[in-house]
């Protein structure tokens, strides 16, 4: 089987397996949508040149700071799009594991954080989601909790929303409007099997809990790798294996493993290749 991420959304209307009137439906995700269409946001990630190569969405969770799925925000550096204008996101850090990031913005943004849900979901309860399927900016669709799923080592929710790209990292709210989940990926052999990563793991990463890795970190590794490369750079060449030199390398390469190993940030093994390269 393979996981596909990305994710795009359409209408259900069947509940706990009875069908709602199409007049109820349409008011709960008219009044979802209106809460909380103004709080999702488009993320374009941009290539070394500036050029967007991937989208995803992205939304509030406090003055400042969103949420996005980690491979969004992997895919290159992250900028957010408010009709014409792009403004920069900063990745604060990550949870590979579940597949989540936090991005905080240098700007004050007038949304208000959506509502992270206390409550444990249950199969049959009705979701609604948000996100920016091919681009298609706050698109809204109805749906339940299908299964509750582990995979590996990871707990998800499933959801009868289809996938397309563009939509990872937005919302899964139930019909309070409150976050249940955040969109993630689908099974790529089999029909509308959809999943999304439950809201604990978004709280836990806002708190700097369970397997959530500083961008910070990250950084402060290249910094470490840069500052050894500079000293190989000044130490005399030698075959030796306790010379300097030796000793400098494999200090290098270990750093440069313990890097690979806690990020995919882009920019970042960029780096570690062309160190690699250069030593």
């Amino acid at each position: 089987m393979c996981f596909v991420r990305s994710i795009t959304l359409v209408v259900a209307i069947v509940v706990l397996g009875q069908p709602l009137a199409f007049g109820q439906a349409g008011d709960e995700a008219k009044k979802i949508y209106s809460s909380s269409q103004d709080s999702v946001f488009l993320v374009y990630l941009n290539d070394s040149s500036g050029t967007p190569s991937a989208l995803g969405s992205a939304f509030l969770v406090a003055p400042r700071l969103l949420v996005t799925n980690a491979h969004v925000a992997d895919a290159g550096s992250p900028v957010l799009a408010v009709g014409p204008v792009r403004i920069p996101l900063k990745v604060l850090r990550t949870d590979e594991k579940n597949d989540l990031a936090l991005l905080s913005v240098d700007v004050d943004l007038t949304s208000k954080p959506l509502p992270l849900a206390s409550a444990a979901v249950s199969p049959g309860e009705q979701i609604f989601a948000i996100g920016n399927p091919e681009g298609l900016e706050k698109t809204i669709s109805q749906g339940i909790i299908s299964g509750l799923r582990k995979r590996g080592d990871r707990d998800l929710l499933q959801v009868t929303s289809p996938i397309s790209h563009g939509s990872s990292g937005g919302p899964i709210l139930n019909a309070k409007g409150e976050v249940v989940g955040v969109a993630v990926g689908m099974l790529e052999d089999g029909q509308n099997l959809n999943f999304a990563v439950p809201v604990a793991y978004v709280r836990a990463i806002i708190e700097q809990k369970a397997d959530a890795t500083t961008a910070s970190n990250v950084d402060g590794s290249l910094s470490d790798a840069n500052d050894i490369f500079s000293k190989m750079s000044q130490t005399e060449y030698s075959d030796e294996p306790s010379s300097e030199y030796q000793q400098q390398t494999r200090k290098l390469h270990e750093l440069m493993e313990t890097i690979v190993a806690s990020t995919s940030r882009e920019d970042a093994l960029t780096k570690v290749a062309c160190l690699l390269n250069l030593a």
